[in-house]
């Protein structure tokens, strides 16, 4: 054989190689594109990350003699009970099959959370509907309950509760197999050294008008801030993932020092905050789904594949635009430690119009450590709501009564802040209808108002 042959052989053996090697990390890199994709073109096929987060925010725990315990989705025990529920309980409720949603009366839900049971509490309520499409169910009639609450007791079995927070009704479902909870898993859960008893507060309290179901720390918590450092922004990187021509896009620089890259109709901006915000000219054309749980799906798939979520995301609103009902907004935020991280405004915001990604905000930190030198016992969920009390007139020029407050909650405040590294604030929010009052956990001043 000459050595031109031999030459051509070796050639043809390498190029087979290459070839072999280069499908082979096709198919195992994950999905990433140069160009805005179609939804068809994302490689998503189950729900999965959509269950998680619309997760439930807690799990109150129930238990002889009005001991209240209470998990957070950064706790083992509330991983493992959540689990069990969502492949039981909510996927019977979502499913529907041969289901009777029977009316009851506040008093039978009050009286149930005295007996040993689960109280599972959702942050962002979904319609049925909404549940239907996340389990992938063909159902096509569900009653119009926007699942807010749910409850499976020991002394039910084959029977859940559930709480309509659109009409404020509540409902009973029987149906074999619904209700997963036994004796041992409450034994497992009042057995936890990482669990912390929580009181119910009075739908009366100091005047002012509380939703039932606003559950607190028993005893003052030990709290300090945190220290984060902001987003990790790379430019030039990050606007290739957003054009599929870059040699059409043009960059302005503005006097404030953000950047603009457009190319005529999308536009993406990189704020000196390192904020970032990307818009898109959507034209109206064709069919669509106007189904919200669609369009969550979208941005949630998106989200997933320009810039990926945090640990701990969870979806905190989920509307359609008054000013543009084709329009949906999908807003996120995340737990550091359990605890929500909120501000003036979310983490991340997605705008889905007829199936399109038409506004995408995201003005990201990544926690660093607690700042342990600075721990201190926060004052008591009362005292934060004396002070809220104090400024409510003041705030809304009216009388405390007319404004129920929907919960009381630790979180940590993200302030406005320019600066690479700076600290999140624990926080009281007192949060009602249309605002969310922040109270400075230790100092106990009211901070801001949203």
């Amino acid at each position: 054989m000459d050595r031109e042959n031999i030459k051509t052989i070796i050639l043809i053996v390498l190029v087979i190689i290459s070839v072999f090697f280069t499908s082979k990390m096709w198919i195992e890199v994950e999905y990433s594109s140069n160009d805005i994709p179609d939804d068809d073109d994302f490689l998503f096929d189950d729900n999965s990350g959509i269950l998680e987060v619309i997760a439930p925010d807690r799990i109150a725990v129930h238990l002889n003699g009005n001991k209240i315990l209470v998990m957070n989705p950064s706790q083992q025990e509330y991983q493992e009970i959540w689990a069990i529920v969502l492949n039981n309980s909510v996927k019977c409720i979502a499913e529907g099959d041969k289901t009777d949603f029977v009316l009851i009366d506040k008093n039978i839900w009050e009286e149930q959370k005295k007996e040993e049971c689960l109280e599972l509490i959702f942050k962002t309520p979904f319609d049925l509907k909404f549940w239907n499409k996340a389990f992938n169910s063909k159902k096509k009639t569900l009653p119009n309950i926007r699942l807010s609450r749910l409850i499976i007791s020991l002394d039910m079995p084959n029977t859940v509760l559930l709480f309509d927070d659109e009409t404020e009704s509540y409902y009973k479902i029987s149906k074999d197999n619904i209700n997963p909870l036994t004796e041992s898993m409450l034994n497992e859960i009042t057995n936890s050294d990482e669990l912390k008893e929580y009181i119910e507060l009075s739908t009366n309290t100091l005047g002012l008008v509380l939703e039932t179901g606003i559950y607190v720390p028993k005893d003052p918590l030990t709290i300090s801030g945190v220290t984060v450092i902001k987003e990790d922004i790379k430019p030039d990187e990050l606007v290739k993932d957003f054009f599929s021509d870059m040699s059409v896009v043009r960059k302005i620089e503005e006097k404030d020092g953000a950047r603009i890259y457009t190319d005529g109709k999308k536009g993406f901006r990189i704020y000196p905050s390192g904020a970032i915000e990307f818009n898109h000219a959507v034209t109206a054309q064709g069919d669509h789904s106007d189904d919200l749980f669609d369009a969550a799906k979208t941005g949630y798939n998106f989200l997933v594949t320009y810039g990926g979520l945090p640990t701990g995301s969870y979806l905190d609103k989920a509307e359609f635009l008054e000013h543009d009902p084709r329009s949906s907004l999908f807003a996120y935020d995340y737990r550091f430690k359990g605890i929500p991280v909120i501000g003036e405004r979310n983490a991340i915001e997605i705008v889905i119009t007829q199936g399109e990604v038409k506004n995408y905000y995201r003005n990201l930190e990544h926690p660093v450590a607690l700042i342990s030198e600075e721990q201190a016992l926060s004052i008591s969920p009362v005292s934060t709501l004396e002070i809220a009390a104090s400024n409510l007139r003041f705030l809304i020029n009216t009388q405390e009564d007319k404004h129920k407050i929907k919960d009381v909650y630790l979180a940590y405040y993200r302030p406005d802040d320019d600066s690479w590294e700076y600290t999140l604030s624990p926080v009281w929010v007192v949060e009602l209808k249309d605002i969310k009052i922040f109270i400075d956990a230790v100092e106990g001043t009211m901070i801001s108002l949203d």
